[in-house]
C-alpha cells in the first residue's frame, strides 16, 4: 500500500486532517492506493457514527465538485 498526505484533482486538495462536508461532517483519516489497483482512496470517521469508512478519492472530489466546492 502507498500512502499520502495530500490527493489533488481538478482544483481540489485533500489533505489528511480535513474535514469534508458530508453527512454532518468526517475527518479524513488517511489517503492510499492498494497495490492492487491504480485508484486512490480516502478513509474517513464520521463525527455522528462509531465506524468509520473509505470512498474512491476521485468519487468524493466529485461530490465536492457537485457541492460547489473548488480550491
Amino acid at each position: 500500500m502507498i500512502e499520502a498526505m495530500t490527493y489533488k484533482k481538478n482544483g481540489i486538495t485533500i489533505d489528511v486532517g480535513d474535514i469534508l462536508p458530508f453527512n454532518g461532517g468526517a475527518y479524513v483519516t488517511s489517503i492510499y492506493k492498494p497495490h492492487s489497483t491504480a485508484r486512490w482512496y480516502i478513509k474517513y470517521q464520521p463525527f455522528q457514527s462509531e465506524y468509520g469508512g473509505n470512498w474512491q478519492a476521485a468519487r468524493i472530489v466529485a461530490r465536492l465538485q457537485h457541492m460547489g466546492f473548488v480550491t
